[in-house]
Order: structure tokens, then C-alpha cells, then sequence
């Protein structure tokens, strides 16, 4: 279990690397993707810190090396927390910058979902379902 971070900031973006799979039509914005609420559900959603990343010297961009087909979005700690989720470091040995949003999201993925900011590509991709 994660304990809530107060060290990591509420302004703090937490970005999460996309699955082409996890993208969607958009209803309302005809021929464009969205992220599927899926892509926020898990209890211990895997996050890389922006605070963290940016202090190795590294860039969101670089979180997309070896995923050339994902998207990399983002939601502020703060956006997080608004929704009862906790944000902890958890960092990992080929990313110390990892973190997780925790707790359970029945109740906010679509939330999460809608509140992200597009990183990588800065705006939402087209649609590629037929």
C-alpha cells in the first residue's frame, strides 16, 4: 500500500505513456482520438514524476524511446488527489522517476481520462479506427 506524497507537488505533472490501443474515437472532436478511461484504471496506475524526470536531466519526450508507437499524456498531482488518489514515488531500477497513482478509480477514470494534457503529440492524434 502507497502512502500519499507530500513532497511530490500538486502542480507536479505525472505523465503515462498510451497504448495505441488505449485511444478511441472522440465524439466530439470528429476524426480525432481520445484516451480510453481504461488507460486509468489500474489501483496502481504507473506515473513517471515530472520533478524527478526533469532533475536526471532528461525530457517527457525520452519516456517514448523504446515505444515508438505510444503517446505520452499527463495529469497534475493535484488532479489526482481532487479524485482521493494518492501519489507516491515507487522508483524502479531502469526508471527512478517512476511513481503511482493509488487507489481504487472506479468512480474517476473517465475523470482522469478527460483532465490529461497531450505531451506527445501536443495535440490529440486522429482517429484511426474506420
Amino acid at each position: 500500500m502507497f502512502h500519499d506524497d507530500p513532497t511530490i507537488l500538486n502542480d507536479d505533472r505525472l505523465f503515462r505513456r498510451i497504448h495505441p490501443q488505449q485511444l478511441v474515437p472522440d465524439e466530439r472532436n470528429a476524426g480525432k482520438s481520445r484516451v480510453s478511461s481504461g488507460a486509468f484504471r489500474d489501483e496502481e496506475l504507473s506515473i513517471v514524476i515530472e520533478s524527478t524526470l526533469s532533475q536526471s536531466g532528461r525530457q517527457p519526450a525520452d519516456l517514448l524511446t523504446a515505444y515508438a508507437k505510444h503517446t505520452l499524456v499527463a495529469i497534475t498531482a493535484a488532479t489526482a488527489r481532487a479524485h482521493d488518489q494518492k501519489v507516491a514515488r515507487d522508483p524502479e531500477a531502469d526508471e527512478l522517476a517512476h511513481g503511482v497513482v493509488y487507489g481504487k478509480k472506479r468512480k474517476c477514470a473517465l475523470a482522469l481520462s478527460e483532465s490529461i494534457e497531450w505531451i506527445v503529440p501536443t495535440e490529440p492524434p486522429p482517429n484511426v479506427i474506420p
